[in-house]
């Protein structure tokens, strides 16, 4: 085990400093373009061209890893990320911040493939699930943790992009200085998506939604906060109070949907996430716009995010857990893929929809549209349920956290073939012990 985590320590140090950077610029971009003045649709745009990047990006990059390898691909894409950041500074123009969020969504997908490729060759049967646990606890934990970088700086200059272009610089640092061989690319097995969608179309229509849903969220709530009158550290507290919630809620979501048969969970979530966000709506309509100060003046929409956030993040790895439900465990990588994919489709959507509806009714229109999305997920899983039979007993794997950055996070999966189950690892696994069977 130590030798393992020796192996990939300098990967999961590099990952961290990276998510720092990554969870800084959504956030500090949706807040910049709101005080430049751009309309709300517009913003919508530009921050929905990032997730469009990445859908190119999954389809293509892979080529340019198995032909110029791991290390410099993830250097030429770190640096190249890190002058697309500082270009948005040199020209504080809406088309081409939409070109450059374009080529950094396109980037972040390379170099999210270089370190899952690189933590799955390191990783072994027996330390997968530790190793996927401690990737998830970094991803979710740097990307909370870094809302508060939008306190450093003046956020109308030029320091906190520089502070993104330095994180990201320096994440390319112990990966560049890793003693460890470059991984080979796992072997590619698509799935079609016409075959995924006969096998479980509530799986992807969860993945499509979790994406309209959370693209929204971390493109449109930075704006949202700052137009209800929040100032940076309030703003900062109101997005992470939404990752650490979802952080937090997978593990009692998750061991619910293993004892609950898995779409009445997926509908519950989804509805309940629905009512939050009516409240939020009605809330923000109730408070007003420029009428919020801080957490201390008024808690109520804080903890509301917080147990949003709950159900906007579980509902991705939820659909996927019931997508695998129904497909043989050798097929979980291949399927992975276009889970991804619908989930990215959602995330390009979601932000413009959503913007969309906040020029029209002011900063209420982003839970509306959350709202509506889960509305529609929840009857579709209703619907579901009362016209398929649930999924066998006997292929019901367990639920496992996990998260939307490339299609080789699935090789990490522990529920993939070839994986034992794993109860003694530090995973977040909800099967019980094994126990002595009851005689009866």
């Amino acid at each position: 085990m130590r030798q393992v985590l020796a192996s990939i320590s300098a990967v999961l140090v590099g990952a961290g400093i990276m998510m720092f950077g990554y969870g800084l610029l959504a956030t500090l971009l949706s807040v910049r373009m709101s005080m430049e003045g751009i309309p709300p649709f517009t913003a919508g745009l530009i921050m929905s061209a990032f997730y469009a990047g990445q859908i190119i990006g999954a389809l293509h990059v892979r080529r340019f890893i198995e032909s110029r390898g791991h290390i410099r691909i993830f250097a030429a894409f770190a640096a190249l990320f890190s002058a697309a950041v500082l270009m948005h500074v040199l020209i504080i123009d809406p088309v081409v911040w939409g070109g450059l969020r374009f080529v950094e969504g396109y980037l972040v997908a390379g170099l999210f493939m270089c370190i899952e490729s690189w933590l799955n060759d390191r990783a072994t049967n027996t330390t997968r699930g530790t190793v996927f646990s401690l990737y998830m606890i970094i991803l979710y934990g740097a990307n909370a943790a870094s809302q508060y970088l939008l306190t450093a700086a003046d956020i109308h200059g030029s320091t906190l992009f520089m502070l993104v272009a330095i994180l990201f610089s320096l994440a390319l640092v112990p990966i560049a200085m890793n003693r460890s061989p470059a991984p080979a690319l796992p072997a590619h097995s698509p799935f079609s998506i016409a075959k995924l969608l006969a096998s479980s179309p509530l799986g992807m229509a969860g993945c499509f939604t979790s994406g309209l849903a959370l693209g929204s969220f971390y493109s449109i709530a930075p704006r949202y906060a700052a137009k209800m009158g929040l100032d940076t550290f309030g703003i900062a507290t109101m997005v992470s109070c939404g990752i650490l919630g979802g952080m937090l809620g997978q593990w009692p979501i998750g061991r619910l949907s293993d004892k609950l048969e898995r779409r009445k969970v997926i509908s519950g979530v989804a509805m309940v996430s629905a009512l939050l966000s009516l409240g939020l709506a009605a809330l923000s309509m109730w408070i007003g716009a420029d009428n919020l100060n801080s957490v201390h003046d008024n808690p109520a929409p804080f903890v509301l995010i917080a147990l949003l956030g709950v159900g906007l993040f579980t509902l991705y790895p939820l659909a996927v857990a019931h997508a695998n439900d129904f497909i043989e465990p050798q097929h979980f990588v291949a399927a992975s893929g276009g889970l991804l994919m619908a989930f990215a489709v959602g995330a390009t959507i979601g932000p413009i929809a959503s913007s969309a509806l906040m020029e029209i009714i002011g900063p209420a229109g982003l839970f509306l549209f959350i709202a509506v999305s889960g509305v529609g997920l929840a009857l579709f899983a209703l619907w579901r349920h009362k016209v398929a039979p649930p999924a066998p007993v006997d292929s019901k794997g367990r639920f496992q956290t996990t998260t939307n950055t490339s299609p080789l996070l699935a090789e990490l999966d522990p529920r993939a073939e070839g994986a034992p189950e794993e109860t003694d690892q530090l995973s977040f696994s909800f099967e019980p012990p094994p126990t002595v069977k009851d005689p009866r």
